[in-house]
Formats: structure tokens, sequence, C-alpha cells
């Protein structure tokens, strides 16, 4: 799977969803994701906001879901921590069935 093709999954689930995603189970489920791989890879949200170049307190929002994330800064995301984009973006559509 490739980035052109895994933003096209973003953007048609995007568009599937009326309600604003901030909001959705679905949403919820990548942030799960976003937070296991953080924990997992043992960094620190301090850590892992020094290499986005924003605040910890950034960080915190958007794992707690009040700030919505855009697919850009959830690439960034990853690399930052080493998880590979398009298997986390797998295995979100596997969880949401």
């Amino acid at each position: 799977m490739d980035y052109a093709i895994v933003a096209c999954k973003l953007a048609a689930m995007a568009k599937s969803k009326r309600r604003k995603t901030i909001y959705s189970n679905d949403y919820e489920e990548l942030l799960e994701l976003l937070r296991e791989g953080r924990r997992r890879t043992g960094v620190q949200q301090t850590e892992l906001a020094a290499k986005l170049k924003i605040t910890q307190s950034s960080v915190s929002k958007f794992e707690l879901g009040e700030r919505i994330m855009d697919p850009v800064l959830l690439r960034d995301w990853c690399k930052a921590l080493g998880v590979d984009f398009v298997k986390l973006v797998g295995e979100w559509d596997r969880r949401l069935g």
C-alpha cells in the first residue's frame, strides 16, 4: 500500500461520516492507536512534542481528542515514533471493520 492509496482511504473515511470526526468512535480508535504506539515505543509526550516542534500540551490535546489531527501531522507523528504510517492506517481500518 502506498501513500496515495492511504490518502484516498482517509479522504473516503472522512467523506463517509456526516458528523464531526473529532467526536466519532472512528476518530477515538485512531487516537487509541496513537497512544498505544507512543507508549509501546516508550516515548514521553515531552519527547514527542520536541520531535514534532509543538508543545507537550498540544500532544496531550491531540491524544485526548481536543484537537483534530490532519494527515500531515499524523504522518509526522508516526515518523517521530518510528511507526510505519501505512501500517498504522491499515490497522486502524482493520479495527473499524
